[in-house]
């Protein structure tokens, strides 16, 4: 079922439902919009919010310190308690108790989330060794194209977005493909490519 449901079954205003669409969730929750936006609405309504209610505690960071930082962040600094649908016991009174529970649960899922890189990293590993190639296709570059660009004195930079790769793009295929600079005059005294 659909989180925010949830948190509306919970009583969660929509106006004081925050989300990260698109976001993943192993960025910093600092780093999340959605997130700063939060922060922002408790600061601005000091001593009026006692609760911050999750759909689950892995929503609030990557992992068990980002986690146990951002919940004592708002527990410390706002005086407000993080209470997570998911996981009951953070609805427990005894602080202590719920601390213990949720570094627990945070050491938990910061192991399911090793697990998952783990097991994707071995069937990466097993599909370049059976042959396959990953990633995406390499796209075709017309050198041709280029030198032309180059030789109307247009920079790396100015080529690169003109044709649609990045600059790392045009100086490994120049350098892959032993291709001089265009633009700059080769010594004759010295061996060509």
């Amino acid at each position: 079922m659909n989180q925010e449901i949830k948190l509306r079954e919970a009583g969660v205003a929509k106006l004081c439902c925050f989300v990260d669409r698109g976001v993943s969730g192993t960025t910093p929750a600092k780093k999340r919009p959605g997130f700063n936006r939060m922060l922002e609405y408790i600061e601005a309504h000091p001593g009026e919010i006692n609760e911050l209610v999750v759909f689950a505690l892995d929503r609030l960071g990557r992992n068990t310190l980002d986690v146990l930082t951002v919940v004592e962040e708002i527990e410390g600094k706002y005086g407000v308690r993080v209470v997570s649908l998911t996981e009951t016991f953070t609805q427990s009174e005894d602080k202590g108790y719920r601390q213990l529970l949720l570094m627990l649960m945070s050491w938990i899922a910061t192991r399911e989330r090793d697990k998952l890189i783990e097991r994707t990293n071995a069937g990466l590993d097993r599909a370049r060794q059976s042959g396959k190639i990953l990633g995406r296709p390499a796209r075709p570059l017309d050198w041709n194209k280029v030198v032309e660009m180059r030789e109307k004195n247009m920079s790396w930079p100015a080529i690169a977005k003109e044709i649609g790769v990045s600059v790392m793009t045009l100086y490994r295929y120049r350098s892959e493909n032993h291709k001089p600079d265009p633009k700059k005059k080769q010594d004759p005294k010295k061996v060509n490519d």
